[in-house]
């Protein structure tokens, strides 16, 4: 009688292997708090030494409306006002405070005058937090907008899956080492709190299913848009969602509290100003713009103002677009089957198309500088995420790992601190890179539709 020999089983990890492993889940996390740290560190340092550009013009019209000034701030007249006024009050100090040099370096752009575009609603938000003192006034807000900005990206990537260690490393790579937060230190600018938004916005509709979650999450969404309107094409995202998967109650929840910030912005504006009128002067001022045929900003790194001089004119094809776009990757298919496809996973459909529609939103607007980048972080965000979930093929992973990588790597820091051409690297490479983002993107949200349970 012949003995069978029984299957040996598969060796499972030795007992060093589990002892590496364990040591390692352990160290990770502190090892990449540390570099969390130290970008934080290197961005501070580096932002202290600037004299912040784009903070200035906020900061002179917040403390011309506290002496008592005209409330009417637009207009070729009111600039010269706020520019004689900058002058004024920035010679009071010694001629090397970073005061003085923004007020010089806006007033030497703008032959004299201040230029204030930002919204009301930017003006009453910073407003409250200012004390009069700009050095002072500058350290606060770039302090806050540097920890709030790591802080929401950190909760976005928890919210998206990612370990304590992986959450962690992002929020450092999406610092200093991510050029258009770097060009967001130069400037000064708001985008690094817009960005911080629009990461909580996105946790909050990653983590899905939770009515207040949606509402509060509609409501930041709308903020972020009143902070600066460059990522309106968002919404059309998030809407086109809706209707594809027919969440009407998830919908009527985000749009529920975009209205409630919405008022809660407008509100604000108009208390800061004294009236109704501060809102419609800014929309005056910002069709004009719009309308504009004055010289191209040699910083401008829209894809559209390279193409052509005056691309305003053709605004009603670019909504088209964004529309087609929108349509294409979230209506396409056969209807949602509602039990099937649960309330989670819709409200992360959201999530990722109002990642997304910020990217699409960068490269269909006809302003756009490397610091308003900073608000494709999300969508890079939420591509990692799906990078490290990915259940494809080894080739689709690495294929997607490749792109994604290359992507961030065009708009990394120290590329564009390289001394190559600042037109290639704006111009050109970060426009490649978030054209890559955006494809991948597109990508991720097909292959989700595919592998989601669908109707009959």
């Amino acid at each position: 009688m012949l003995r069978t020999t029984p299957p040996l089983s598969q060796p499972g990890p030795t007992p060093t292997a589990r002892t590496r492993r364990s040591v390692w889940t352990r160290i990770a996390p502190t090892i990449a708090g540390a570099l969390l740290l130290l970008s934080c560190w290197a961005s501070w340092r580096f932002t202290v030494r600037r004299p912040g550009l784009d903070y200035y013009p906020i900061w002179v019209v917040v403390q011309w409306m506290n002496d008592g000034g005209n409330p009417h701030v637009r207009g070729l007249e009111a600039q010269r006002r706020l520019g004689r006024y900058a002058l004024e009050t920035s010679v009071q100090g010694h001629p090397r405070t970073p005061e003085s040099r923004a007020a010089a370096a806006n007033l030497r752009l703008y032959d004299g005058r201040l230029e204030p575009y930002a919204t009301p609603f930017l003006y009453a938000a910073l407003g409250s937090v200012m004390t009069g003192g700009y050095e002072r006034d500058y350290t606060v807000f770039s302090l806050g907008s540097l920890l709030v900005y790591v802080l929401a990206a950190f909760l976005l990537a928890r919210a998206l899956g990612l370990s304590v260690a992986a959450g962690l490393v992002s929020s450092a790579a999406l610092a200093l080492p991510f050029a258009p937060f770097w060009s967001h230190l130069v400037t000064g600018n708001v985008g690094a709190l817009q960005a911080a938004f629009l990461f909580l916005c996105t946790a909050l509709l990653a983590r899905g299913g939770r009515p207040l979650g949606e509402v509060v999450a509609g409501l930041l969404f709308a903020l972020a848009v009143l902070l600066k309107p460059v990522i309106w094409p968002a919404a059309l995202f998030m809407a086109m969602t809706w209707i594809r998967d027919r969440s009407w109650a998830h919908a009527l929840r985000v749009i529920a509290g975009g209205l409630a910030g919405t008022v809660l912005a407008w509100g604000l504006g108009c208390a800061f100003f004294g009236g109704f009128g501060a809102w419609s002067e800014w929309l005056a001022d910002l069709t004009a713009m719009l309308r504009s045929s004055r010289p191209i900003d040699p910083f401008n790194c829209s894809p559209l103002t390279a193409l052509r001089a005056q691309p305003y004119a053709r605004m009603p094809v670019l909504v088209s677009s964004v529309l087609a776009i929108a349509a294409i990757a979230m209506i396409g298919g056969k209807a949602r089957d509602r039990e099937s496809f649960d309330a989670r996973a819709r409200s992360r459909r959201t999530a990722r198309a109002t990642a997304l529609g910020c990217g699409v939103a960068l490269l269909v607007s006809p302003y756009s500088w490397l610091h308003y980048y900073v608000v494709a972080a999300p969508l890079a965000l939420v591509l990692v995420a799906d990078a490290a979930a990915s259940r494809g093929t080894a080739a689709t992973r690495a294929g997607f790992g490749f792109a994604l990588t290359a992507a961030l790597l065009l708009l990394s820091t120290p590329l564009h601190r390289s001394g190559l051409p600042l037109r290639l690297v704006e111009l050109v490479l970060a426009n490649v890179g978030l054209a890559v983002l955006v494809l991948l993107g597109l990508a991720s949200t097909a292959a989700e539709q595919r592998r989601a349970p669908e109707s009959t």
